[in-house]
C-alpha cells in the first residue's frame, strides 16, 4: 500500500488594503512668532572718572650708590710688593743653592783622595807592629797624616783604637794587640786616616786588617 504525503494546496484569504495617506498641513496657518528686542538707553550709562594718584617725586629718598675705588697703577703696585718680593727670595735662594753646589764640587775636584796601605794586612792576636802607609792617588807618600787602627769584628786590648801620625816618609807605626772572642775563627780591624790640610780627603775606605788564629 502506497502513502501520499504531498502537501495540500491550501487557498490564500483575499486581505484588505489598509489606506494611510500623509496629512498635507498649510503653512500658512502657522503664525509667525513676535520677539520684541529690548531697548537699551545710551543716556543711563554713567561715565567712569578714573583718576591718576599724584605722588610728590619729594617724598621719594635718593638712592645712594656709591662708586667702586678702583686701584690705580700705584696702587696695584703696592698691592703686588710682597708678591713680588716672595718671587724674588725663592729665586734667589735657589741660585744661591746651584752656586754653593757648584763651589763644592770645584773644591772636590781640587782635593786628593789618600789611601792607607797596612803592613802586614794579615795578623795574629797578641802583641804586634802594624805599619800604614799614607800615600795619594800618584802613590806619593803623605808626611803628617793622622792613622786610627780601631776594632771591628776583632778586638784590641784595651778597647781604645790605636793612634799614630806618619813621618817623613808617610809611614805610621802602631803598635796594637788585636783579640780574637773565643768562638770566632777571625776578624778584621779598620784603619781611617785624617788629612792634614784641605787638599786631601779621605772618602773611599781603606783596607782592613784580617786578625786570625
Amino acid at each position: 500500500m502506497t502513502l501520499d504525503l504531498s502537501t495540500p494546496d491550501l487557498p490564500t484569504p483575499d486581505l484588505p488594503t489598509l489606506g494611510l495617506s500623509t496629512p498635507d498641513l498649510p503653512t500658512s496657518s502657522l503664525p509667525a512668532p513676535n520677539i520684541p528686542t529690548p531697548h537699551l538707553p545710551t543716556s543711563s550709562l554713567s561715565t567712569l572718572n578714573v583718576q591718576t594718584p599724584n605722588i610728590p617725586t619729594s617724598s621719594l629718598p635718593t638712592p645712594n650708590v656709591q662708586t667702586p675705588h678702583l686701584p690705580s697703577g700705584d696702587d696695584r703696585g703696592v698691592a703686588g710688593l710682597p708678591i713680588r718680593l716672595v718671587v724674588a727670595f725663592v729665586v734667589g735662594t735657589a741660585v744661591l743653592g746651584v752656586m754653593l753646589n757648584m763651589v763644592s764640587g770645584v773644591g772636590a775636584l781640587t782635593t786628593t783622595e789618600l789611601d792607607a796601605h797596612p803592613t802586614p794586612d794579615v795578623v795574629h792576636p797578641g802583641n804586634g807592629t802594624i805599619a800604614v802607609a799614607a800615600v795619594d792617588a800618584a802613590g806619593h807618600a803623605v808626611p803628617d797624616v793622622t792613622v786610627v787602627l780601631s776594632a771591628d769584628t776583632a778586638g784590641l786590648a784595651g778597647g781604645k783604637p790605636v793612634v799614630g801620625r806618619t813621618n817623613e816618609t808617610g809611614v805610621a807605626t802602631l803598635r796594637a794587640t788585636p783579640t780574637l772572642s773565643a768562638t770566632a775563627d777571625q776578624g778584621t780591624l779598620t784603619i781611617t786616616v785624617k788629612p792634614p790640610s784641605g787638599q786631601y780627603a779621605d772618602r773611599r775606605a781603606n783596607a782592613d786588617v784580617l786578625v786570625v788564629r
